[in-house]
């Protein structure tokens, strides 16, 4: 897939109020079971290969804070992950004030 088709693809599957666990280390996810990221912009950005949602601020990553709007994981916001070739996992998404799990 070509970087347009992975954001295109991506912003589909990641609205915004969308947690998610990145997709760098799904290897390790039962490991941070409970911890996740949560898409608060739709600004999807390109940093070499990989493709992420930053922060309001533009930044990749906030140090982990619980009840932080942006999630509780201190990990980079990877949503594609391109030496796998993998999107992150959604683990739910909240539309219209009501939660969706995956």
């Amino acid at each position: 897939m070509e970087k347009e088709e992975i954001e295109a693809k991506a912003r589909k599957m990641f609205p915004i109020g969308t947690k998610f666990f990145p997709a760098h280390r799904l290897n390790n996810l039962e490991e941070h079971k409970g911890e996740y990221c949560i898409n608060t912009n739709n600004c999807f950005k390109w940093n070499d290969n990989e493709l992420f949602i930053t922060l309001d601020n533009g930044s990749y990553f906030e140090c982990g804070k619980e009840n932080s709007k942006y999630g509780n994981i201190s990990l980079n916001r990877i949503v594609y992950y391109s030496t796998k070739k993998v999107f992150a996992k959604v683990l739910s998404i909240k539309q219209n004030n009501y939660e969706l799990w995956d």
